[in-house]
């Protein structure tokens, strides 16, 4: 990954798919919150049982979805927008869930990339004889952010949304919704009644057992596709 924008931090930090999948499962095991067979994943008790704080609800411009707090000592806080607390909709539970787990993402990911920037700034203040700061610093995350198309410098809000579906759709639970229904499927020559069935049917039981968006569950069977051509294409050059 380029250096050329490192964004809050002193640096960026590349973290492959496979393990950013694979510690949101952990950090799951670790809390107990993640079930035997799918379901929705409980992640209002996540920020409780990781960090033994629960996150807050706070008024906030209409576009601020939410934001991670640290401080040099490590993690301070999350709060979300009690504009979508208010919406209890299923569009809007769904937006508090994702919201909340794209957060927990910076707080997980995120965390040493934090202390390192505020600690050196901290070193550079006593350096130079400038007040120390002791206030916490934010990542504030808009809407764009979590539920649209940030831009492709934005990496660290990248990162957080792959966490947010790692979190949300643990890889053990999405296969075993995902993996029948899915295998061998070629989106180029399915008939219409296989991208019903198969693809678009696969995205709705997604959606509906582990209660997030649909656009959130396209994504996650998208990818999964793409990972299963991947490895036909590897698999066949190799033979």
């Amino acid at each position: 990954m380029s250096t050329r924008n490192t964004g809050p931090f002193l640096r960026n930090e590349f973290i492959p798919d496979k393990r950013i999948a694979r510690i949101a499962v952990e950090q799951l095991a670790a809390c107990r919150l993640l079930p035997e067979t799918p379901g929705p994943i409980a992640i209002e008790k996540f920020c409780d049982r990781k960090w033994g704080f629960p996150e807050d609800y706070k008024a906030m411009d209409r576009d601020v979805m939410g934001c991670a707090s640290f401080t040099h000592n490590g993690f301070e806080r999350i709060e979300i927008n009690v504009q979508l607390f208010e919406d209890s909709s299923r569009t809007g539970t769904r937006r508090v869930r994702s919201t909340l787990a794209h957060e927990i993402g910076h707080g997980i990911l995120h965390e040493g990339l934090f202390v390192e920037k505020l600690l050196f700034e901290r070193n550079q203040g006593l350096l130079f004889g400038d007040v120390e700061r002791t206030a916490p610093v934010a990542i504030a995350c808009r809407n764009s952010d979590i539920f649209g198309k940030p831009k492709r410098t934005d990496w660290w809000e990248i990162q957080a949304n792959k966490f947010m579906a790692a979190l949300l759709l643990p890889t053990p639970l999405f296969l075993q919704i995902a993996e029948a229904p899915l295998a061998d499927y070629d989106e180029s020559v399915a008939t219409p009644k296989d991208r019903v069935t198969r693809y678009y049917g696969t995205i709705d039981r997604l959606s509906e057992v582990f209660n997030v968006s649909r656009e959130m569950a396209g994504i996650a069977v998208d990818n999964y596709l793409a990972k299963c051509r991947a490895k036909a294409t590897e698999e066949a050059l190799v033979w």
